[in-house]
């Protein structure tokens, strides 16, 4: 039995059905090359850690401007500068949240802040009320109207005018010129025995610049010439109407508080002249007489 050679080559793998897209065959692939698959990766971790301190550098800046922003504003907090300091505390953010209590205190500093605008306003409308009422004083002054100069001096004080002359020295320089002029006019109205006017007056300089002895003597002396011109006017209604004996008690009880008070002498004179020339009174007298008064 002849053999027969099998020269059959084995079957050849045919290729697989269609591979789906940008799919190839493993034995396709190109050869790795490892040392510039080692040089991508040292550049990959070299691009990573700039891309890290850069990150950290930015957080670090942000961290630096907020706080820096938070001292200055303690520092502005710390002097009353309330306005700086609630500027500054609203910059103190950290990737947009306030950085520490940053937020409460710039709260604080505006609350502070309103505060001493209301404090300023007051302060401005108590200064012009102060400067408004002094003036009214000299204008009434001037009028020769003493009541009205005392009212204006008394409000001016009500209005706080000690404390704002003290502040301001426009208004101290006001004052001091209207309690000058008050002085000579309270001076000369004790001198012409004007005495309502001179009392009136010297209360208006006390309103102005405080208790003094000497404006305190004064008006002392103004009330005690208002009294002694009260009795003496009486003496003279006593003496129109007749009544010598009341008169004369009247006149003469003037004299003895002060022998050289105006009209009391006149009107005792005039009483004991119309007494020694009346005759003696018949029935019951009462201290009057029909004869005319003295010329």
């Amino acid at each position: 039995m002849n053999e027969r050679q099998n020269t059959t080559l084995p079957t050849v793998a045919r290729p697989l059905g269609g591979l789906p897209p940008g799919w190839r065959d493993a034995d396709d692939q190109p050869e790795v090359d490892a040392w510039m698959l080692a040089r991508r990766r040292r550049r990959f971790i070299i691009v990573a850690v700039v891309v890290a301190v850069l990150l950290l550098e930015g957080v670090g800046v942000v961290v630096w401007n907020a706080q820096s922003h938070y001292s200055r504003g303690q520092s502005a907090l710390a002097v009353g500068a309330d306005a700086l300091a609630a500027q500054e505390f609203s910059q103190a953010t950290l990737l947009g949240l306030p950085y520490r209590d940053a937020d409460a205190l710039e709260a604080g500093a505006m609350a502070s802040l309103t505060s001493d605008i209301e404090k300023r306003e007051a302060e401005v409308a108590r200064r012009g009320a102060v400067l408004t009422r002094l003036r009214r004083a000299a204008d009434a002054l001037a009028a020769g109207d003493a009541q009205a100069v005392l009212t204006a001096a008394r409000a001016a004080r009500k209005a706080g005018l000690a404390r704002v002359a003290d502040d301001y020295p426009r208004v101290a320089d006001t004052r001091r010129d209207l309690v000058g002029d008050v002085a000579l006019a309270a001076r000369a109205a004790l001198e012409g025995s004007e005495w309502r006017d001179a009392g009136l007056l010297a209360a208006a300089v006390i309103s102005l610049d405080g208790t003094s002895d000497e404006w305190t003597d004064l008006a002392r002396r103004a009330e005690k010439g208002a009294e002694l011109a009260a009795i003496v006017e009486r003496a003279r209604d006593a003496a129109d109407r007749r009544a010598w004996r009341t008169a004369l008690r009247l006149a003469e009880q003037v004299l003895a508080r002060r022998s050289d008070f105006p009209g009391a002498a006149q009107v005792a004179e005039r009483a004991r002249a119309a007494l020694a020339a009346a005759p003696p009174a018949s029935g019951s007298g009462g201290g009057t007489s029909t004869q005319p008064p003295p010329p």
